[in-house]
Order: structure tokens, then C-alpha cells, then sequence
């Protein structure tokens, strides 16, 4: 949609119908960015309640006279809807200005870190190494072969495994089979049924099966029986040999499910240490905000070349801004915009019990410390979304001091909600961020029974 500034009649209209909809179509909102709101409703007031002349030209529409419309306006002056400006008013865009980064902007940029994924303790690649698993020793295969019988159907004895891995022990009970390919799968079964039946010892609590991936398992089986079970290759389906495996009371199926369980128990316990991933997110991505001149200050450790405070009742945000860059304890600091920085964000849940963000007011450095900061009046300290917010970023400001402390220059991430009376009591008496810190966690342990409980 075009936006109209300055409307040009060039001929006369005796209908007020095509006056009204010739100004209408100036009147159209242009400036709608949150960063507007408060000048423009400065612009308000003065013209429509204080009767002066307008400070800025935002949403302000010039009409180049024609006769016809003197009586239109003339009618609108008289019942209070507008007002004649005298040419006394500021700039088209009153003290609002583009404010950028410093030259030396790097020596002061922080970021707010977003974490893309958690650390992560994850398996191994499912690995074992037939060579470090034990033959079985107790008889050897000619004298097994010797005590078979062909055309028989052999099953192993109905018996517990009892085995004990580290701190772990597994039992089993063993099984039938009618050739050697069910000797397999039945092999498999059992084998994952002891694992999932792996108790801790001195916990009545079994614990969770593993899954394993049982082709994977299958093959290995397979390749142990047949190349390192009985210390030489073993043909399992020359002259019926499988039925070796089932001699009763040989205890030859003891020991593979004992050998393979204990393969794969120690494969689960190989696992390595997956680093969380984070984004960085640099508050010099936003390289220029909008401001007024009037509300702003130029600082020294910010990444701006000034930083804006509010207009209505903006004297504490004001006052702290200047306690921070006079700080000796304070590295840097940025005012965090809500409009602009989007990353800047935590989510919570509303009082209404719906989801919002809320950016806190500040984010302040120091040797160890990363403060995220909200300054709040006495009155709206309990109020119940502030307090949900808070809930809330104490919980992000632990899930970022669980990460590696490389992965947040290891420094200690805390959060500070400051009451405008706390505030000035310690300024007063010439504390420093550290101070303050301290101070808003005693007065959030004494709060803790009526602040956070929602």
C-alpha cells in the first residue's frame, strides 16, 4: 500500500463527502514499528490534549490549500478536531534517529547463546571384536563329536547361567532346537532376553533393554561358532556338527551366551560424550536502532554508538544504564531491545496460560559473570507474568551453566531481578554489580515463598 505524505488538490468540491475521503486517504497509518509508538503518541498529546504544535511529522499529512477546503477545516477546527500548527513544530521525524555501531564495536559485542542440542552420552559404533572373546576350553571338539549320535534329537539340559559383568549379573534359562539356524535364532532370543533381564546388584530394579540390532548380533554368533568357538573352523553343517552345540550337560551353550552378553555388555558401556551445540547469536547482527535523541545516552561499553531508555517514567532504567558503563566490574553491557534483538528471547507460560517471550532488560558482563537483569518497580516485583517470566529464565540460565564452560567462555550465567528501592539503597552506598548480584539472590531466597509459588 503507497503512503501518502502530502495531498495537492487541483480543483474544488462543493461535496464535503470528497473532502472526507480525499483527507482519509492521507490518514492512513505509515509509521507503524514499535520503535514509533512513543513519539508519535507524544504527537498526541500535544496536539490533541495540550493544543500545541506538533513535535515530529510521523503520520502527519500536509494538504497544499485549495479555497473549497477552507470551510471543511474550519468546521473540523471549531468542534476540537484538529488544530492549526504555526510552524513552531521540530523535524519531520521530531529527535527519533538512527543510532549505529562504534567504530570499535567488537571490543564491547556479546551474544545471547541459543542452544541447538543438548550434551549427549550416545553408544559406540556397535563393535566387538571376536578375537577377545574366550573359547570354550572344557572339552575338545573330537571328544564332543564322539559322545553325539546322528539322526538323535539333542537339547540342552534345562539349566540357569549365572555370570556376574563388573557390577552387573545376568541369568538366563536355555532352550530346544531342530537344527542349526533355529539353534540361531533361538541363540538371539535368549541372548536378548538376558540382557533385558541385567540386574545391578544390590537394586531390585532391572534395567532397560538395550536395543540391539539382531542381524548384527545374528552374524556374530555365527562367525564366533564357526571360527573361534573351539579355537579352529567349525563347519556347523558338515556331518550334522550342530548337534555339538546341544550336548547335554556340555555346557556349550553356557558359554556362548556367556561370551556373546558379555561382548555386548561391554560394547554398552563404551559410549562417548556428544557436545552440545549452540548458536551464537551477536547482538552486532542488529547494526542500527532507532531511537530518540531526548531518551538516549552516549555510553562507553556498549556496542551502540548511544542507548535508549523509556520515555514514561524511564528515570531507573536511566540511572542504571549510567551505574553500569561507571562500574570498574563491569566488562560491557548492551540494553536490550525487544523489537530488534528477536534472539534475545525466552520463552514462558502466561498467566493466562498461554505462551509468550520476554526479553530481559539487560545483559551485563563481568570476569566471571554473564547477568541477564530485569528492573522492575516495587510495585510489579509480584506481579504473576513477572514472576512466571523469572521462573522461566532461571530455568534457561541453568540449562546454559549445564554446557561445557568452553562453550560459554567459562563464565557462570545467573539471573537478577531488581526492585527500583534495592536498587538505588545499594547504588547509594557505592556497590558494584557483584554487590547487587548477591543482593537480589537474598532477596529472592526471602521472596522464594511468596514470589514463586503460582
Amino acid at each position: 500500500m503507497s503512503q501518502i505524505y502530502v495531498i495537492v488538490p487541483l480543483r474544488s468540491s462543493q461535496a464535503s463527502i470528497l473532502l472526507e475521503q480525499t483527507i482519509g486517504r492521507g490518514l492512513r497509518l505509515m509509521f507503524r514499528e514499535a520503535e514509533f509508538s512513543e513519539i508519535k503518541r507524544e504527537n498526541i498529546q500535544n496536539v490533541l490534549l495540550k493544543k500545541q504544535a506538533p513535535s515530529n511529522y510521523l503520520d502527519v499529512l500536509s494538504i497544499i490549500e485549495h479555497p473549497a477546503f477552507n470551510q471543511f477545516y474550519d468546521e473540523l477546527i471549531a468542534d476540537g478536531s484538529v488544530v492549526v500548527d504555526e510552524g513552531s513544530g521540530g523535524g519531520a521525524l521530531g529527535d527519533m534517529t538512527n543510532v549505529e555501531l562504534k567504530e570499535n564495536y567488537k571490543d564491547y559485542d556479546m551474544y545471547f547463546p541459543e542452544i541447538l542440542s543438548d550434551e549427549e552420552e550416545e553408544l559406540a559404533t556397535p563393535n566387538i571384536d571376536i578375537k577377545l572373546l574366550s573359547s570354550y576350553t572344557y572339552h575338545s571338539l573330537e571328544k564332543l563329536k564322539s559322545w553325539t549320535n546322528k539322526g538323535e534329537v539333542f537339547y540342552s539340559q534345562e539349566m540357569t547361567v549365572k555370570t556376574n559383568f563388573g557390577d552387573y549379573s545376568i541369568s538366563a534359562d536355555l532352550f530346544k532346537a531342530k537344527n542349526y539356524n533355529d539353534y540361531l535364532v533361538k541363540l538371539i532370543e535368549q541372548i536378548t532376553h538376558t540382557l533385558g533381564r541385567t540386574k545391578a546388584k544390590g537394586h531390585s530394579r532391572k534395567l532397560p533393554l538395550m536395543q540391539i540390532n539382531q542381524s548384527m548380533l545374528l552374524g556374530l554368533c555365527d562367525r564366533y561358532i564357526k571360527t573361534k568357538l573351539f579355537g579352529l573352523i567349525f563347519n556347523p553343517f558338515e556331518d550334522e556338527n550342530w548337534r555339538v552345540l546341544m550336548l547335554k550337560g556340555a555346557k556349550i551353550t553356557e558359554h556362548i551366551i556367556k561370551e556373546i552378553s558379555r561382548g555386548v555388555y561391554e560394547m554398552q558401556n563404551e559410549t562417548k560424550i556428544k557436545s552440545a551445540v549452540i548458536n551464537k547469536n551477536y547482538f552486532s547482527s542488529v547494526d542500527r536502532l532507532k531511537m530518540r535523541l531526548k531518551y538516549s545516552l552516549v555510553l562507553k561499553k556498549t556496542i551502540y554508538e548511544r542507548a535508549s531508555y523509556p520515555t514514561n517514567k524511564g528515570g531507573f532504567e536511566k540511572s542504571f544504564l549510567e551505574f553500569l558503563d561507571n562500574d570498574a566490574k563491569v566488562l560491557k553491557f548492551i540494553k536490550i531491545d525487544e523489537y530488534k534483538h528477536l534472539f534475545a528471547r525466552v520463552f514462558y507460560f502466561r498467566d493466562d496460560g498461554l505462551m509468550g517471550w520476554y526479553s530481559p532488560d539487560f545483559m551485563v558482563e563481568s570476569d566471571a559473570k554473564v547477568y541477564l537483569i530485569e528492573t522492575k518497580s516495587d510495585k510489579d516485583l509480584k506481579d504473576a507474568n513477572v514472576k512466571q517470566k523469572h521462573k522461566s529464565t532461571l530455568n534457561f540460565v541453568k540449562s546454559l551453566n549445564r554446557l561445557n564452560p568452553t562453550l560459554r567462555d567459562n563464565k557462570t550465567w545467573e539471573y537478577l531481578l531488581i526492585g527500583e528501592t534495592q536498587f538505588y539503597s545499594l547504588k547509594k552506598s557505592g556497590a558494584d554489580i557483584n554487590d547487587i548480584a548477591n543482593s537480589a539472590k537474598i532477596n529472592e531466597s526471602a521472596l522464594s515463598n511468596n514470589l514463586f509459588d503460582i
